[in-house]
Order: C-alpha cells, then structure tokens, then sequence
C-alpha cells in the first residue's frame, strides 16, 4: 500500500511537471505577455494543479497572483 501511494504520487508530479513546461512551451511562442495570450496556458496550470489535488482556493489564490503580476509588469519574452 505505501509503495502504490508513493508510485501515484510520483506520477502525480510527473504530470504537474508536463503540464506546466507545456503551458510555458505555449507562452515561449509570444514576443510579449497580454491577458489574451496568457490565457490557454494558466488555464492548463489550473487544470493541473487541480488533477494534483491543490485545493481550489489555492488554486484561485496562485493563478490570480500569477494573473496580477504578468499584467502589472511589462514582461518581454526572450526567445
């Protein structure tokens, strides 16, 4: 039983760690970050986190932050 909790957790991560690098796959592919293009991926984030078990208030409270700071910041994308 233990082995079986710590196999699922780990494949757990191994999806989280997928999901995430393909949401900034996404995000490399734009010269500047808007709401629009930033969009799709904190949305595969929050599907993410959300099939990792996050609760949902944290999952709210992380996207809305990461929301926030990408619009209060003029942030480049470097290819």
């Amino acid at each position: 039983p233990r082995r079986q909790r710590e196999t699922r957790a780990f494949g757990m991560f191994d999806n989280l760690s997928d999901s995430i690098t393909n949401a900034f796959s996404m995000i490399g592919k734009e010269e500047k970050l808007t709401p629009e293009n930033i969009k799709k991926p904190l949305k595969q984030i929050r599907r993410a986190l959300l099939e990792a078990d996050v609760s949902l208030p944290v999952v709210r409270r992380f996207i809305a932050n990461v929301e926030n700071k990408v619009l209060t910041m003029d942030l480049q994308v470097s290819k």
